[in-house]
């Protein structure tokens, strides 16, 4: 097979061999497209040979996300790119070993300074992050309906999910009825607690260590980079079935080390309540930055502190979102976690 552009521009030939249903070897693709249903490169087979039968090294590259394979030799050379049949998820298999053999696309394997999971990650918010799943039903659920919620990652030490719900819990709250609480004695915890009592599907979910460690800022301007976000969080420590969306999560759902200024800048980020089938309010997280204030993230995207205490006219209520750990016994049964056909657990 020809790719014709190379071959009026180098004279490169390009051959796709895709692997034999029965696994036994290679047949040359004769289709002009890649093969993409069903099938992923083989990074390891996939290169490009010059005219002397000599491997020229780091030739291909290939972008899953984008399904773009490119081609850098530098000389005249013939290329071949593989692909093998896809393994499926299978009904009854662990819903985290599926993710982390057969990962989606936005799921990243690559645990960074101070994460402790695979993470999805990526900018897009209904697009490009197949991470939707259903939960308290065994039917393919809807964008916007209680029973869809999003997976922010797979805890690779304990085989446990997190996710969180897609939509906000309940109206809008404040945080704490009055000064100097923490979050597991707080109304916004409370709230939560409500959540996890009336769900179908508790038994599903485990106590886990939360981090809740309070996020002072720094210089008074901003919040920091992510990994002296992380450090602070870790400062202190809950044990709960539930918590809430974290200022760690929030970064990572978008991998940029970067300064988060306290200006109303838009961030693109999946895990951004904007995202999520509610276009203005703000949301709170269980990070708190004084013993009167807490950190949100607001409708714009960027953060912000508030006042934990509410007043009468609803100033400093937001909503908030529950967040929770799958036990590792929960398994896969159907779907691909897109918004169109999110994953569904036995």
């Amino acid at each position: 097979v020809k790719l014709k552009d190379e071959t009026k521009t180098n004279k490169k030939s390009f051959a796709i061999m895709i692997q034999k249903e029965d696994k036994t070897g290679y047949e040359v693709y004769e289709e002009s497209t890649w093969p993409t249903e069903g099938y992923a490169f083989n990074n390891e087979l996939s290169g490009c040979i010059d005219n002397y039968g000599s491997i020229v090294e780091n030739s291909l590259s290939y972008d899953k996300e984008t399904n773009k394979v490119t081609i850098n030799t530098g000389v005249t050379a013939s290329c071949y790119v593989y692909f093998d049949i896809k393994n499926t998820c299978s009904a009854g298999q662990a819903l985290n070993e599926c993710l982390i053999e057969l990962p989606p696309l936005g799921l990243d394997s690559n645990i960074i300074e101070g994460d402790t999971l695979y993470r999805f990650s990526g900018t897009s918010g209904n697009e490009g992050i197949n991470n939707y799943i259903c939960l308290g039903t065994t039917s393919k659920c809807a964008s916007g309906s209680d029973n869809m919620y999003r997976i922010i990652g797979v805890e690779p030490s304990t085989g446990y999910v997190k996710a969180i719900k897609q939509t906000a819990y309940g109206d809008s709250i404040i945080w704490n009825s009055t000064t100097g609480v923490t979050w597991p004695n707080s109304e916004a915890y409370n709230k939560m607690t409500t959540w996890y009592n009336s769900v179908s599907f508790k038994s599903m979910i485990v106590s886990h260590s939360w981090n809740i460690g309070d996020i002072p800022g720094e210089n008074d301007t901003y919040i920091g980079t992510r990994t002296s976000v992380i450090s602070y969080e870790d400062n202190a420590t809950s044990t709960a079935y539930v918590g809430a969306l974290s200022l760690s999560d929030y970064y990572l759902a978008y991998r940029g080390d970067q300064n988060w200024y306290n200006l109303y800048d838009v961030y693109t980020n999946w895990i951004h309540l904007s995202n999520n089938e509610n276009s203005y309010y703000g949301e709170w997280t269980m990070a708190r930055y004084s013993n009167v204030e807490s950190w949100r993230v607001v409708s714009t995207g960027n953060l912000n502190i508030a006042n934990i205490v509410g007043g009468s006219n609803g100033l400093f209520t937001y909503h908030i979102r529950p967040t929770f750990f799958l036990n590792k016994t929960v398994n896969y049964n159907s779907g691909t976690g897109t918004i169109d056909d999110p994953f569904i657990v036995e």
